[in-house]
């Protein structure tokens, strides 16, 4: 998809950072051109694949490359990431903010964040 290419670029530009950058992208994103984009800008990615493509050499398999490096353990964390990103979008309401620079996205999403640590605190823990 189009966007995905589009938020890439954008949120590159905004951090002015692109190797603090890690896009986090769902089955829609695992586009060839998000790959070569996110190469060309210098930042890097987690994408939920559609298939299991040849990788590297193309010897091997992009799974068996997950077992060899850590990117499983950025992987593992996607769905505390993806949570994170619907308590920002739909609790919070962070994009109604309509902040336009990095540095005033980052305080919000940092106050959102000492909150939210607060109220996990105060709450107690249920079990399972």
């Amino acid at each position: 998809s189009v966007r995905w290419l589009q938020n890439l670029e954008q949120s590159t530009a905004l951090l002015a950072a692109p190797e603090r950058c890690v896009h986090v992208g769902d089955r829609v994103s695992d586009i060839y051109e998000l790959y070569c984009k996110a190469h060309d800008l210098g930042t890097h990615f987690v994408v939920r694949t559609c298939v299991d493509r040849l990788a590297g050499d193309g010897e091997h398999t992009i799974a068996d490359e997950m077992e060899e490096i850590a990117v499983k353990d950025w992987y593992a964390m996607r769905r505390k990431i993806e949570v994170f990103h619907k308590i920002l979008e739909s609790g919070c309401k962070a994009e109604d903010s309509k902040l336009r620079t990095a540095d005033r996205l980052a305080n919000l999403i940092a106050l959102f964040c000492s909150l939210r640590t607060g109220r996990c605190r105060t709450r107690p823990r249920q079990r399972h």
